[in-house]
């Protein structure tokens, strides 16, 4: 069987548990080290998938190796080839600060170390679908209508330090509490009243 290929592209990203993965279920892998200037394979010929790691670089960056894998990427779609890449639950390691840069990169550092110790935890998926193509959920999350995948868009980009602004009116909110308030207060004097003159009216006619 030939191996899968796993392009490492730096040195604390690596296989970890999906190296484990094949091995215990007896699939061939390599390792080829992008970060120790190992060359892109030119084919995929040798290879029954690939696998790339993440790593501190953007695809935007210009790097040699980048647009090489980019082609191998594209040749083993084209083939059927399968291909693992980002994608799927990203898991932040405890007791680490957590930064995203503007492509999306998560980045964590362990508390107490420096910034050279950064751990790569995975990469925002950035898209931008039209609003017509997403529906709301029961869990009021928006997905993809009919479940498409959508595709992403490398213009968007994450703004640090942004907040999203409340679907709510504030202002306009607080005046109709108060309003709200006001009115039960007018039918509460409205039923006490007529409740006091009620009463009133039963020892009149009592006295009668």
């Amino acid at each position: 069987m030939k191996p899968v290929a796993i392009f490492r592209h730096s040195p604390i990203e690596g296989p970890g548990y999906f190296a484990t993965f094949l091995d215990r279920h007896s699939i061939p892998w390599t390792l080829i080290r992008i970060d120790e200037q190992e060359a892109v394979p030119a084919a995929i010929d040798g290879f029954s998938g690939l696998a790339f790691m993440g790593g501190p670089m953007s695809v935007n960056d210009p790097l040699p190796w980048i647009a090489q894998s980019c082609a191998l990427i594209r040749t083993a779609a084209a083939a059927g080839l399968p291909v693992l890449g980002e994608g799927g639950p990203i898991s932040i390691p405890t007791d680490t600060q957590v930064s995203i840069a503007a492509d999306g990169t998560i980045s964590a550092v362990t508390l107490g170390q420096s910034a050279a110790n950064v751990i790569v935890a995975g990469r925002l998926k950035l898209v931008n679908p039209e609003r017509g193509d997403l529906v709301r959920g029961a869990d009021s999350l928006f997905r993809p209508r009919g479940g498409a995948a959508v595709d992403v868009d490398p213009s968007v980009k994450v703004v640090a330090g942004a907040l999203e602004d409340s679907n709510v009116n504030t202002v306009a909110t607080m005046v109709e509490m108060i309003n709200l308030a006001r009115q039960y207060d007018l039918h509460m004097k409205v039923l006490q009243s007529a409740d006091s003159n009620a009463q009133r009216a039963n020892q009149l006619l009592s006295a009668g």
